[in-house]
């Protein structure tokens, strides 16, 4: 198991890849790379106020 605020080789957990990726915890690990769940963020935009 990865050490505390460790994310596997891909990088620790926190950091903000490409500026706008935020790295998790690894769903899994290999020889070549670590998996990580990708996970969609939606926001609402409120109607406009009349």
């Amino acid at each position: 198991m990865p050490a505390q605020g460790h994310a596997g080789r891909g990088g620790r957990a926190g950091a903000v890849v490409a500026g706008k990726y935020a790295l998790l915890e690894p769903i899994g690990e290999g020889g070549m790379g670590s998996v990580r769940r990708h996970v969609a963020v939606k926001r609402i935009k409120a109607p406009p106020r009349s």
